[in-house]
């Protein structure tokens, strides 16, 4: 039986000022808000007061994702204590351990990464809020013990993303896919000249499978052939 062909490189990744109107569109969307319109600009949302936040979970999940490059499994398990079937963050150090407790490393690598002080930041004001939550739900006749991950829906574990991701894109005027976010920090990552061994690293992915869809991105790519070129004969170095 003939294997599909493989799926194209993603090509579309999100600017800072895109990342964060989708960020601030999650956070501030209540039931009943609507998308934007043709133009592509967000809804205008948050205008009353009496509808609740559905997407603020959404929010956190794109923090998250977009901090460290993660996979959207990865930050789906993200826990502030290590468990089975668990990612962990360990706050104190900074670090963030994306294979969950008990899982095998596969070809989809998912090794420590360290936390940016940014979203270390979020983190740990989340967790104190955590904190609250599971001090809530110990109180007699109060049901569920949430509070336990990062992102969580009425205090339950989100399990998928993705419906919930395309009304956030569709109310932010986007029209991307919860991995986008992780082609976005990749991409700028490199634009600023990073390394492409640390880029693969913090991402967890495998060197030679950045190069082959994200080295055009690197400032020094083909950098040789184009001082050659200008007859200049300085050397560029892009790993």
């Amino acid at each position: 039986m003939a294997l599909p062909k493989k799926g194209e490189a993603c090509g579309r990744w999100l600017s800072r000022s895109e990342v964060a109107r989708l960020v601030w569109t999650a956070w501030r969307v209540r039931e009943g808000d609507r998308p934007g319109g043709s133009d592509g600009k967000p809804a205008k949302i948050g205008n009353t007061t009496t509808g609740r936040y559905t997407m603020r979970h959404l929010a956190q999940f794109i923090l998250l994702a977009c901090s460290t490059a993660s996979r959207p499994g990865a930050v789906l398990t993200a826990s502030w204590e290590a468990a089975a079937g668990r990612s962990s963050l360990d706050l104190v150090r900074g670090v963030y351990y994306r294979l969950r407790e008990g899982a095998q490393q596969t070809n989809k690598r998912q090794p420590p990464v360290r936390l940016p002080p940014s979203i270390l930041a979020h983190l740990r004001r989340w967790r104190r809020m955590a904190s609250g939550v599971r001090a809530e739900a110990e109180r007699p006749g109060l049901p569920g013990e949430g509070g336990h991950y990062v992102v969580e829906w009425r205090g339950e574990p989100v399990a998928r993303v993705k419906v919930g991701f395309a009304n956030a894109v569709a109310l932010a005027g986007l029209g991307i896919s919860p991995h986008t976010l992780r082609h976005s920090v990749v991409t700028h990552l490199m634009h600023q000249g990073v390394p492409a061994s640390e880029v693969a690293g913090f991402a967890g992915m495998g060197e030679a499978v950045l190069l082959r869809h994200d080295a055009h991105h690197h400032p020094d790519h083909m950098g040789e052939a184009v001082a050659a070129m200008s007859g200049r004969q300085k050397r560029y170095r892009l790993t």
